[in-house]
């Protein structure tokens, strides 16, 4: 990366002595990059790097503006209603994370853009990214809050017949997307799923949602 000194006001040419190599830096380049909230890096180099950029966060869609985009990119959702059904528990989803774990865990809406991807390969990506959430911010198998978290759940794990679980021991013990197979919202309130972590609590037959 070129960096020119703190005192150069912009104008002076560098050079590595050879007449190929000079470089000129322009008064009108801009650098714009991205970076994931979820992801945790080396926090000095983060520290570096905030103070020479402007920085602008961009929130998940909520379902409505999800939508409307999706329209306007030419997805066709009154003809697609198990994707409509997919934007709905995606939002439902991120509220849950939001209110129970932070901002940082909510899930992004780019799966939703991908070309001609379908309902369940998208719900299966989701899936595998709320994976990831709960190693980073080490979301634990105890129940607790939230009872209507297995709903919100549900509703993507229906569509791809797949759903978060734990494996491993001890140290090794971490959450993974288990293998595909025929799953309702109810085997999710069982203890070793998903349903049954820091975010959510296991529910009986009597009250769970229908």
């Amino acid at each position: 990366m070129f960096v020119p000194r703190i005192r150069d006001d912009g104008t002076q040419d560098w050079s590595r002595g050879r007449s190929y190599s000079r470089l000129v830096v322009p008064d009108n380049l801009h650098i714009l990059g991205t970076m994931n909230s979820t992801d945790r890096s080396v926090g000095t180099i983060d520290l570096a790097l905030r103070r020479r950029f402007h920085w602008h966060e961009m929130e998940p869609m909520r379902k409505d503006d999800l939508k409307e985009a999706l329209t306007a990119a030419g997805r066709d959702l009154e003809a697609d209603p198990e994707l409509s059904l997919l934007i709905d528990a995606y939002d439902r989803l991120n509220t849950s994370l939001k209110n129970e774990v932070g901002p940082d865990a909510r899930l992004g809406h780019a799966y939703f853009f991908e070309p001609k991807a379908s309902a369940p390969e998208i719900a299966d990506a989701l899936l595998t990214q709320l994976a990831e959430v709960a190693a980073t911010f080490n979301i634990k198998e105890t129940p607790h809050t939230n009872p209507d978290f297995p709903r919100k759940l549900a509703g993507i794990s229906d569509l791809c017949g797949r759903y978060v679980e734990y494996v491993g021991h001890g140290l090794g013990r971490r959450p993974t997307l288990a293998a595909p197979g025929t799953r309702s919202w109810r085997d999710y309130t069982r203890p070793h799923k998903w349903a049954n972590t820091a975010i959510s609590r296991r529910e009986s037959p009597d009250n769970a949602p229908g």
